[in-house]
């Protein structure tokens, strides 16, 4: 029986609320189980952002908004990446393997070589780019690519319906 309660390497995600709320077009929030056991005995979660146990080690205006947006109990949410206990990282919600490599060394090297690299954005540098990083070597994130396809379709509609309108304006004018 291994001691651990994901295989090392497998990419997590579990549903993310922002502000104690679910909302519908569900966000997750995604890390990578580590290889590492604390004094507790609880399985270390790679985490890009996220809830960390202790105090906030520093502040930024990102760090600010994150944890206005997303509090945790007995920790603060981070900008960072770094190792969680398994009990932060789930923060109470049921967590789901999205996948398990067949060899987690490369993904476990990955996950290792950015400890501690900064620069949380929810757009172009988050937890789903970190954990889809460290298991194919590829950054990228389909849930930010997601809202990026529906803000620009929205935002493609809103242009379409003014060129209408001055199309419209000029005929009539």
């Amino acid at each position: 029986m291994s001691e651990f309660l994901y295989q090392p390497g497998s990419i997590l995600r579990r549903k993310l609320s922002l502000g104690g709320k679910m909302e519908k077009g569900q966000f997750w929030h995604y890390g990578v189980a580590s290889q590492y056991i604390d004094g507790n005995g609880e399985q270390m979660i790679f985490q890009f952002g996220g809830p960390f146990p202790g105090n906030k080690p520093y502040s930024n205006k990102v760090s600010t908004v994150l944890n206005k947006l997303w509090p945790t109990q007995n920790g603060y949410t981070g900008t960072h990446i770094g190792l969680t206990p398994f009990s932060y990282f789930a923060e109470r919600k049921p967590v789901e393997v999205e996948a398990i490599p067949n060899d987690p060394v490369p993904v476990l090297n990955r996950a290792e070589q950015l400890m501690n690299h900064g620069g949380y954005n929810p757009a172009v540098n988050n937890c789903e780019h970190y954990a889809r990083y460290c298991l194919t070597g590829s950054w990228r994130s389909l849930q930010a690519r997601g809202t990026a396809i529906r803000g620009g379709a929205i935002v493609s509609l809103f242009l379409a319906a003014g060129l209408v309108a001055t199309l419209r304006r000029v005929r009539q004018g």
